[in-house]
């Protein structure tokens, strides 16, 4: 899915396929088709998001939008199947990842150093959403891309205090907890993070 969105290697293979694999008349594909397994749709929603920004009218990679533009993007997540919670979730969340490369200018190995500029931007693009439920979504990805598998604790702490809406700010304080977690790597990183997050999250953070 990656390789089809980003059009690399084989140009002219990629342009006749494009034709089968992203009709027109179905936003969705190839994520929907039949040949699809469930267990894999989440992750092919997460690579969907570039479609959507061209069909919200950016010309070029990484072209600014409008505000209005964005929020058209995020929109056709709509279109999957309320039922695919996981998918809706992974499609409204690569966005976060998308905006945080973009203000960090695709240097993923800075992204727990970048300035609270740059995070209020990130924050900033997020609340184009144009629900609640996609904007946080967007944050929580965007929060776990600075967090780093463990390393940008700190920076993901940061990232999260400066969210200017207390649900907001408490969601994503509650997903740096849970990433402490995931990621086996984190847990050499458990105490910085168990550090990082205000008092209310740090019971949760230290219960194993």
């Amino acid at each position: 899915m990656m390789e089809m969105v980003q059009g690399r290697h084989d140009e002219g293979a990629w342009k006749a396929a494009l034709l089968e694999y992203f009709p027109k008349e179905d936003l969705l594909m190839p994520c929907s088709a039949s040949y699809m397994p469930s267990e894999a749709r989440p992750t092919c929603y997460s690579y969907i998001r570039a479609r959507f920004l061209k069909e919200a009218g950016q010309m070029g990679k990484n072209a600014p939008l409008t505000p209005g533009q964005y929020a058209e993007a995020f929109g056709y997540c709509d279109l999957i199947s309320e039922s695919d919670v996981a998918s809706r979730k992974s499609c409204y969340g690569s966005f976060g990842t998308y905006f945080g490369y973009l203000v960090n200018g695709s240097d993923d190995r800075t992204f727990p150093d970048m300035s609270d500029a740059q995070f209020l931007r990130v924050h900033e693009l997020c609340g184009y959403a144009h629900h609640f439920n996609a904007q946080s979504a967007c944050t929580l990805t965007a929060a776990g891309l600075v967090f780093s598998h463990g390393k940008g604790a700190k920076g993901a702490a940061r990232f999260c205090e400066i969210a200017e809406d207390p649900t907001l700010r408490d969601r994503c304080f509650a997903a740096v907890v849970s990433l402490a977690f995931e990621y086996p790597e984190a847990a050499k990183y458990r105490t910085s993070v168990c550090a990082s997050v205000p008092e209310a999250h740090r019971e949760q953070c230290l219960t194993p």
